[in-house]
């Protein structure tokens, strides 16, 4: 691969951790006509049923030997198993080869790769702005990134031709929106438009402790505690990774509700202003 004129769907993949993403991006590859997938994972039933159904080619209870050959690998783990394996695995990826992630937290990531020091491959971090509540191959599907936001965060010696790559998965798998950001921006961002949700979900699941809710329920407060159906391991890992910029959007939420605080104590038609000014904000997104 060395230069821009490559073929996607050619390209020798090979996807880290068989879950929900991991599974789903293989199947969406491979419904773009993408003729080579291999996958890892630590169960070796969900490799079987992956090939079975020929959303991989070739399943490895261990990374070792597929990496020797994979012209780009989608690291599908938690943030912190990510880090672990890239440190465990530098000297293994192909020599002139793409390694990108799914993490949603970025700086500790970044961090690692600076670690390494001198690497043969190009590493361009990733994230798919898709998921559901529920985790694991068999929710998988492969049109769980249509229409979705992905963002790419660039390292410092990431190469053009890697970048356009990780671009180029992004589109196969059916993002729509592609966005550039430092991994400190995205840390930041992520912070408020994914990972503040989780936590109102929760502190409203929490909070409901101390009413009787019990047939009391409608849309609304369902729509607002459907994602603490929560994957405890993989958000406990992003919030406790990410706690300094997840706790400043915290802060400014708690301001927020402060103000609307105040303006309900009013009492008067301010708050019919503020409602329709958010009500605008909302249409705008």
């Amino acid at each position: 691969m060395g230069n821009c004129n490559f073929n996607f769907r050619k390209l020798n993949i090979l996807i880290i951790g068989m879950g929900l993403i991991g599974s789903s991006i293989a199947m969406a590859c491979r419904e773009a006509g993408c003729s080579f997938i291999n996958g890892t994972d630590v169960d070796s039933s969900v490799l079987e049923k992956l090939k079975e159904t020929k959303t991989i080619n070739e399943g490895y209870l261990t990374a070792d030997e597929a990496l020797k050959d994979a012209d780009l690998t989608i690291i599908c783990l938690y943030p912190s198993d990510a880090a672990i394996f890239l440190r465990e695995h530098k000297s293994l990826f192909k020599k002139g080869s793409v390694v990108t992630d799914v993490s949603g937290v970025k700086a500790d990531l970044i961090k690692t790769v600076k670690e390494l020091g001198a690497i043969d491959f190009s590493f361009v971090g990733g994230h798919p702005m898709a998921g559901k509540e529920v985790g694991g191959y068999k929710n998988a599907e492969a049109g769980l990134f249509k229409g979705a936001n992905f963002i790419i965060t660039p390292f410092e010696s990431s190469t053009p031709e890697s970048i356009l790559i990780v671009e180029s998965m992004a589109n196969i798998i059916g993002c729509t929106s592609v966005r550039y950001l430092s991994p400190q921006e995205h840390d930041l961002t992520i912070a408020f438009t994914s990972q503040l949700a989780h936590v109102i979900a929760v502190a409203m699941c929490q909070n409901s402790l101390d009413y009787n809710i019990d047939g009391f329920t409608g849309g609304s407060f369902k729509d607002l505690t459907r994602v603490a159906e929560i994957n405890e391991n993989l958000w406990g890992g992003v919030l406790n990774t990410n706690s300094e910029n997840i706790c400043k959007v915290i802060d400014s939420f708690k301001n927020k509700l402060d103000d609307i605080k105040y303006i309900i104590m009013k009492k008067d038609s301010s708050i019919n202003d503020y409602l329709c000014e958010t009500k605008n904000i909302k249409r705008g997104f």
